[in-house]
């Protein structure tokens, strides 16, 4: 959902692609409203034969 998260970064996983892979930076609410969206790296899938790539995605801030 754009409105509660912000994609900062795409590369290939074993999760589903557009999933959710790994939180940058959490995000803050107050009751429906938003006051900082998550930054989140988005998957894009499988990598090509099916294997994650040997890279590696740095998620401590």
């Amino acid at each position: 959902d754009p409105n509660l998260h912000q994609a900062t970064a795409q590369f290939p996983s074993e999760h589903a692609s557009g999933a959710i892979a790994a939180v940058m930076a959490p995000g803050y609410a107050i009751g429906d409203r938003t006051l900082r969206a998550a930054m989140v790296a988005v998957s894009s899938g499988q990598a090509e034969g099916g294997q994650t790539s040997g890279g590696s995605v740095d998620v401590e801030a």
